[in-house]
């Protein structure tokens, strides 16, 4: 599997999802998880604020 960074965002939420989608994986990795969640909501955070730049200028 690619490292998660490398993904394209679609990819990157998917891999997240799959990886950390019951209690007893992120209980069995709670650093793991936590590291994943900062790196995918970083990801989802940019994306977003050049989306309102870029889509909706007035």
């Amino acid at each position: 599997m690619k490292r998660i960074e490398e993904m394209d965002l679609s990819q990157r939420c998917t891999a997240f999802h799959d990886a950390w989608s019951t209690a007893s994986k992120i209980l069995a990795d709670r650093t793991g998880f936590l590291n994943q969640f900062r790196v995918i909501s970083t990801a989802l955070a940019t994306r977003m604020d050049r989306e309102e730049r870029e889509l909706y200028q007035f």
